[in-house]
């Protein structure tokens, strides 16, 4: 199985600067899947999240 993914961070606040939001999608390739019509599989997602300390 192969994996390739990626996300990117934003700051969604200028008054909060430790909110964020991470848009992320993920593409993964499957040999001999033979439970299934395709062997691709594409997967999109976000994550909200604080950071602690400075950036």
């Amino acid at each position: 199985m192969e994996d390739l993914g990626g996300g990117v961070r934003y700051k969604v606040w200028h008054r909060l600067p430790h909110i964020f939001v991470r848009p992320e999608a993920h593409y993964y390739h499957i040999q001999n899947n033979l439970g299934f019509s395709s062997n691709n599989v594409f997967r999109v997602g976000a994550s909200v999240g604080y950071t602690v300390g400075p950036d």
